[in-house]
């Protein structure tokens, strides 16, 4: 037990009692001190005078009744301390009244004295009855004082006690009455003797109040003191006489004084002692190991023994040595006594204080039980309630007193009965064997408790026999960790499981097959297409909606018992356990058309396109390499077109490994200088004037390769590598615009035209970077023609609020392969356009039949419509520039004009066309 819980344990149980006031001195006190001091100093001043005997007896019997007086109101004022239990208060508030018949009896006894001038001391019958009434209160008083309850054997002892005490106090007015009165003939000694055998009888009471009473209600100091006064005043009437006083002088007068000022000392302690704290009722009460007030009279007999002796005979008499001798052996034997009453006392007190320390573990013990939360309870072999603890009540409801008629085994949920029951068991035979387990318990309300149990076999232990069970309510604690738990592996938005569950479903599902090979473990990953586009559009407040809308699809479509989860931004997984292949894509085909249905989020209705990617388990797999693999398969998806499934196969992974190594590749290509720029010319009808130029890359490796941008750009779209790549394009294409600007010769070129890809649009800050590169080599805005497809800006979003930054800078923008991708007049409205590139595909069989040549002719009267320019793609023979001249397109692009060029080549194109201007213009001038 460390020091804190003792301190605790002492501030609880048996607090301290409050230090009493020390003394100090009072005007009561001071009064009664001052009546002493009178009386026998008016004593000493009536012995060395020769006033007369009346007026000295009348003087000093007035002192009397004021000292009285003094002490009866010391007594009320303690009688009326709020802090003194009522019995003690009644001591005190009967005392005054004791004092006051005295003080009565002597004030008469005063004026007896006055009024007899012959010298008769003797009281009056007023006198007398005053005495005998005060007498008689007094001892009535005393014996009300309450007294503890002792065993017997005790009383026997105390009983002993007190005869010997009387017996004692009986020898000392017998021996003088004898001694005085029937052989003295000493009859003016009666009234001192009256007095001293009344003082003792009630000095005998008073000593077996002090003996007997405890200090619960009465300071023990202040019946002490109490006691000592009228022991004082008994020593003084007797005295007086003995020493053959002058007979002047009443002995009362001196012996009520000295009484009187002790009772004021005895009642200023009973004031500061008051209050300080009473035992606790039940706590037990330390009893002295032994008495000494039997010894005081046994010394007080062997005194009286050598007076009686020694007044007969001489000091050298045999009765003379022999009650010396007697006296002496008395004292041996109690010396030896108190002793071993010492030794006695010394092994009860630390036998009290041993059992103290139990009682105070005891009660700590009790408190611990009786106050805690956890339930403490004891069964036996046949799970019937011996014991159990008030915790009962708050946890489950049931009273302790209830639990006996009860079978715990009972309260326990039907689930858990048989792990508890296992629990248990596995101790049973295990002599203080300890289990540990966790339990839904039934509470009175009938509702469920999670309980943590530890149980201790403690059959064999003679003070308990029973199974010791405490259990502790975690019911709040288990819901906080099943929440935590709950958080930590289902998604905070859809509330599907997460990444991290769902590696760990798909984990025990492929141990599982190791087990179950029939069962095949098929992995479904679903990623949504250009869902940036509308978070960028819309914002992420509708992009939530969706997802989440989309999560409650995929739980309606996916069948019972399979796991659907979001692995992170628009990314589902779903896990399929005993599907067949064949089954998997009939599930792929059903999300894609889940997909389709045109979704509500953000006010508007969004149709979504999902790619999705399966994979099938193999022994052996662990789940991120199955996930992986329907990673492949989704990332093949996509590159087919997206809005499409696709199921893993083994060239999937080359190719993969390919479009791995081919990005590390560019990377490298663009840092080292592999990439150039070349330039496609774009001409007029029917001239074939040149006008512009189309700026593409080409990669040619250090083995001179040479690798098709059809390979490595959607590389470097996937890897992001294409942003890089697009600013270099941007920047080398422009400052060659420069240089073909700036040549001696003039350049007929007006535009160079760049292509940019969707990713770059989405770039925050595309269209300043271009304002940028323009502004740092020199070109104008007008130009530069930017082209991007129609898918790039279909769905808006930032893509087109960068095209019409660059529209407001001055940039051109052209439509790329226009007609082949989210064709849309609507575009044409919203998308800030200029030029429009008819796709090869529809110049192909123009010179065919008009049914073939519709759609050119139809582009090209909307472009005429909207006033853009539109440019001819693919054109490869002389019959198809012209049948587009006759269709009305004016410009035009393709291998029947010239093919893509490198810079040296365009040079030499210009040169040649200086040329020729410079013959037609000698021409002319000649």
């Amino acid at each position: 037990m460390t020091d804190g819980v003792a301190n605790v344990h002492r501030g609880t149980e048996v607090p301290a009692r409050p230090t009493i006031p020390r003394f100090r001195p009072t005007p009561l006190l001071a009064g009664s001190l001052l009546s002493l001091v009178v009386a026998f100093g008016w004593a000493a001043f009536a012995v060395s005078t020769d006033v007369e005997r009346h007026v000295t007896s009348v003087v000093a019997w007035l002192i009397v009744p004021f000292a009285m007086l003094l002490t009866a109101e010391a007594c009320r004022r303690a009688g009326r301390s709020p802090r003194l239990p009522a019995p003690g208060r009644a001591l005190w508030s009967r005392l005054p009244v004791t004092l006051l018949l005295f003080a009565a009896g002597m004030t008469a006894n005063a004026a007896e004295v006055w009024a007899d001038h012959n010298g008769n001391r003797e009281p009056g019958w007023f006198s007398m009855a005053c005495y005998a009434v005060g007498a008689l209160h007094l001892v009535w008083t005393l014996l009300r004082v309450p007294t503890g309850n002792r065993p017997r054997r005790q009383l026997l002892t105390l009983g002993l006690d007190i005869g010997a005490v009387v017996i004692a106090a009986a020898l000392y007015p017998i021996y003088f009455w004898m001694n005085q009165l029937l052989y003295a003939d000493r009859a003016d000694w009666l009234p001192a003797l009256f007095v001293a055998g009344v003082l003792e009888f009630i000095a005998v009471v008073v000593i077996v109040k002090v003996t007997v009473a405890g200090p619960q209600l009465v300071d023990r100091a202040a019946l002490i003191l109490l006691a000592l006064g009228v022991l004082a005043g008994i020593s003084v009437a007797i005295a007086l006489p003995l020493l053959g006083v002058d007979d002047r002088l009443d002995s009362g007068q001196l012996a009520t004084p000295a009484a009187c000022f002790l009772i004021v000392c005895a009642a200023d302690r009973q004031v500061r002692a008051a209050g300080r704290g009473t035992r606790r009722s039940g706590q037990p009460q330390r009893q002295r190991a032994w008495s000494v007030i039997p010894y005081v009279a046994i010394g007080a007999t062997d005194v009286l023994l050598l007076v009686a002796v020694g007044t007969e005979v001489g000091p050298f008499d045999a009765a003379w040595v022999v009650a010396v001798a007697a006296v002496v052996l008395t004292g041996l034997v109690v010396g030896r006594q108190v002793a071993a009453l010492h030794e006695n006392g010394r092994l009860l007190r630390s036998l009290d204080g041993t059992l103290a320390e139990i009682r105070s573990q005891e009660r700590r013990f009790r408190a611990l039980v009786q106050n805690s939360t956890d339930i403490v309870l004891i069964t036996d072999r046949d799970d019937q309630t011996r014991f159990a603890t008030p915790s009962t009540f708050r946890v489950l409801g049931f009273a302790p007193d209830e639990l006996p008629a009860l079978n715990p085994m009972t309260l326990i949920h039907p689930d858990d009965a048989e792990p508890v029951r296992a629990a248990i068991d596995s101790i049973a035979d295990e002599p203080r064997g300890v289990v540990t387990y966790h339990a839904r318990v039934r509470h009175v309300d009938g509702s469920w408790r999670m309980l943590e149990i530890v149980s201790t076999n403690l059959y064999d232990d003679p003070d308990v026999r029973g199974l010791v069970s405490n259990a502790r309510d975690v019911t709040e604690r288990r819901r906080y960790q099943d929440q935590l738990s709950h958080q930590a592996t289902h998604d905070g938005l859809t509330r599907l499981p997460n990444r991290t569950l769902f590696l760990e479903r798909t984990q025990t599902a492929l141990a599982e097959l190791a087990e179950f090979p029939d069962a095949p473990v098929t992995v479904a990953l679903i990623d949504l297409d250009d869902f940036k586009t509308i978070n960028d559009r819309l914002g992420h407040g509708a992009g939530d909606e969706l997802l989440v809308a989309l999560a409650d699809r995929l739980r309606h479509a996916v069948p019972p018992g399979q796991v659907v989860a979001r692995l992170g931004g628009d990314e589902f997984a779903v896990l399929l356990v005993g599907s067949e292949p064949e089954q998997a894509t009939a599930l792929a085909e059903a999300l894609i058309d889940a997909f389709c249905a045109p979704v509500p989020a953000g006010g508007h209705d969004l149709l979504v396109q999902a790619s999705i990617g399966l994979a099938d388990a193999r022994l052996g797999d662990d789940n991120t390499e199955l996930l992986r693999r329907a990673d492949v398969a989704m990332y093949a998806a996509k590159e087919a077109g997206k809005g499409r499934y696709a199921h893993y196969d083994a060239d999937m992974d080359r190719r993969s490994i390919e479009s791995a190594r081919m990005g590390a590749q560019l990377r490298q290509a663009l840092d080292n200088g592999e990439l150039r720029m070349v330039y496609q010319p774009i001409v007029t009808l029917p001239d074939g004037a040149l006008t512009g130029v189309e700026a593409l890359v080409r990669w040619r490796t250090p083995d001179g390769q040479s690798i098709s941008p059809a390979r490595f750009v959607p590389v470097a779209e996937r890897n992001g590598l294409i942003v890089g790549l697009g600013e270099w394009a941007l920047r080398t294409a422009c400052t060659q615009a420069v240089r073909w600007r700036d040549r001696p010769g003039g350049s007929p070129l007006t535009s160079v035209n760049v292509n940019v890809s969707a990713r770059q649009l989405r770039e925050p800050g595309f269209a300043e970077r271009v304002r940028t590169i323009l502004a740092d080599v020199g070109l104008a805005p007008e130009c530069l023609t930017v082209e991007v497809t129609e898918t790039a800006v279909f769905d808006g979003g930032r893509a087109l609020d960068e095209l019409r930054a660059l529209d407001d800078l001055g940039v051109r923008i052209a439509l790329d392969d226009f007609g082949t991708g989210h064709s849309s007049l609507g575009l044409l409205r919203t998308c800030p356009v200029d030029v429009l590139k008819v796709d090869r595909s529809f110049v192909e069989g123009i010179t065919g039949t008009t049914e073939q040549a519709a759609i050119a002719t139809s582009l090209i009267e909307i472009a005429k419509g909207l006033g853009l320019r539109a440019v001819a793609e693919g054109v490869e023979s002389a019959a198809q520039a012209e049948r587009l001249y006759e269709l009305g397109y004016q410009y035009a692009q393709g291998f029947h004009f010239a093919g893509a060029m490198d810079v040296d080549q365009i040079d030499a194109l210009l040169e040649r066309l200086d040329d020729e201007a410079r013959v037609v213009g000698d021409l002319t001038h000649s």
